[in-house]
């Protein structure tokens, strides 16, 4: 009997160090998949600001080019890329 009770405590020692093995590779998994949900939400945050600042600078080439039909103004290449630096900037 008590060579049972070795054998069955023989077992309970091999699945809890299983058990505790699947839970520490879940664990690194949980980490890893957070860490790379938050890599995402970051580059989706940059790519949202970056397409808010192509959008504004369209809008106001556009505005720039409304303004050069009716003659109020002319603008340039300088004009431009200093637009474009101002939207850049925070």
């Amino acid at each position: 009997m008590s060579g049972t009770v070795e054998e069955l405590q023989g077992l309970l020692k091999q699945a809890s160090a299983r058990y505790g093995s699947l839970e520490e590779k879940m664990e690194e998994a949980t980490t890893e998949h957070k860490e790379e949900i938050s890599r995402r939400n970051e580059a989706i945050r940059l790519l949202k600001k970056e397409l808010e600042d192509a959008n504004e600078l369209i809008k106001t080439l556009k505005n720039k080019s409304k303004w050069q039909e009716t003659g109020c103004r002319s603008f340039n290449i300088s004009d431009i890329s200093l637009l474009y630096c101002t939207l850049e900037e925070p």
